[in-house]
């Protein structure tokens, strides 16, 4: 995922949307969020029953696409993401509440070096400090 980068950086607000429709393969997942600069849609590639990883696709704040949409507004800042929580490489981002510096989202490739990758969508509602609207 070379356009990661793309992604850091600080913004007051942003929107999720979880299970959305796969752009490429109906039996994969993807989830897309979105700022006031971009859309992100992260999505499985599964490379069989075992191994996943994430594709990102990045658009402009008006790439249109389809989802059950929730807003938050805040403080928050994307990241990052290169270590899971027991340790391993990780590759993708995560958003983290300025408020109160903890994660709610984390995005990409858990285990991305291993024989096993996994996709990962860890979303932490409970990490925020501020209702949906």
């Amino acid at each position: 995922m070379n356009n990661l980068k793309l992604l850091y950086g600080t913004f007051k607000h942003f929107r999720i949307a979880e299970a959305v429709k796969h752009p490429l393969d109906n039996n994969a997942e993807a989830h897309a969020y979105s700022t006031e600069k971009y859309t992100a849609i992260f999505c499985e590639n599964p490379d069989d029953g075992y191994r996943s990883s994430a594709d990102l696709i990045i658009g402009g704040e008006d790439l249109s696409y389809t989802g059950n949409w929730q807003f938050y507004r805040g403080d928050f800042r994307v990241e990052p993401w290169v270590k899971s929580e027991y340790g391993e490489d990780a590759e993708g981002i995560q958003i983290i509440n300025a408020d109160n510096n903890l994660t709610i989202l984390l995005a990409g490739t858990d285990n991305c070096n291993d024989y096993y990758p996994s996709y990962t969508w860890d979303w932490k509602p409970e990490n925020l400090t501020n209702q949906s609207e």
